[in-house]
């Protein structure tokens, strides 16, 4: 069986407080996007063990403590019978860029696994995608919705029309905990005078990661400024970073403003063209 699993981008991302137990409280607009990972998923005849093997353009290789894996054990505990599988997740979403890819593979098996074996309700669904990955729920849908709490809370939005995008993913990554210890070790954040006042399809473009972030990676206002100078009508760093994406009026401005804005750069800067779904 072959399953697409979508990156998406947060549109905005406002952080409300933090629980006793760490995590952040969120309300953010949550896109699902047209790049994606490809997974392919059989019974494993061969042995009696699941194999997950990840395919980055230059390598397959195991991960540590992926969430592919993290579902089927979770899915066993629920269904002993479950049988093992091999699972090759072809990489096409860069990693440690906000752009969900780990989330988005968990979703995709998880929802094969639930038409299949599972047969969970709604709620144990969404609550089994919860303990796997706080952005794991939003990816069972794959459509916008609005996304509270820590992730859990998904209410799905149809007013949001098919953007038009470039993202860029610089030389690096920028984890999660990183950011959100950025975030916090701040006292006092202002508010990014690059593309901060953007208003797309009535949503501010508004990280609340992204000023900290660029304290300690000032390459992130440089791609929004390029995106900008090259006709994006507003930018912002997605996630935790450190992806960048620019929103253009239509799909020929933005293929247009491909080339030049890949001259701003090195060949080590990434570049995507892609739509929200």
């Amino acid at each position: 069986m072959q399953l697409f699993s979508p990156a998406k981008i947060n549109l905005n991302l406002k952080i409300l407080g933090t629980r006793s137990d760490g995590y952040h409280l969120l309300d953010s607009i949550f896109l699902p996007i047209s790049l994606f990972d490809e997974i392919n998923i059989f019974k494993n005849t061969a042995t009696a063990s699941d194999e997950v093997d990840f395919v980055f353009p230059s390598v397959t290789r195991k991960l540590k403590n992926n969430t592919v894996e993290k579902v089927l054990l979770k899915a066993r505990q629920i269904n002993p019978k479950l049988p093992f599988f091999k699972v090759t997740v072809k990489k096409n979403i860069p990693v440690g860029a906000g752009l969900g890819g780990g989330s988005s593979n968990a979703a995709a098996v998880l929802n094969y696994l639930n038409e299949q074996f599972l047969e969970l309700k709604e709620e144990e669904l969404v609550d089994f995608a919860s303990h796997i990955g706080a952005d794991v729920p939003f990816f069972l849908k794959q459509k916008a919705a609005r996304v509270t709490g820590i992730g859990e809370k998904i209410e799905l939005i149809d007013n949001i029309g098919p953007l038009e995008l470039i993202i860029c993913r610089p030389p690096f990554s920028i984890s999660t905990k990183e950011a959100y210890s950025w975030y916090d070790a701040q006292s006092k954040l202002t508010a990014s005078t690059i593309g901060a006042n953007s208003m797309i399809c009535g949503v501010n473009l508004i990280n609340d990661l992204e000023v900290p972030v660029i304290k300690k990676r000032p390459e992130i206002a440089d791609i929004k400024k390029a995106l900008i100078e090259n006709g994006a009508l507003g930018s912002l760093m997605t996630g935790s970073g450190s992806a960048v994406f620019g929103v253009f009026k239509t799909q020929q401005a933005a293929t247009e403003a491909l080339e030049p804005l890949k001259k701003c750069f090195n060949n080590n800067y990434t570049f995507y063209l892609a739509k929200s779904l």
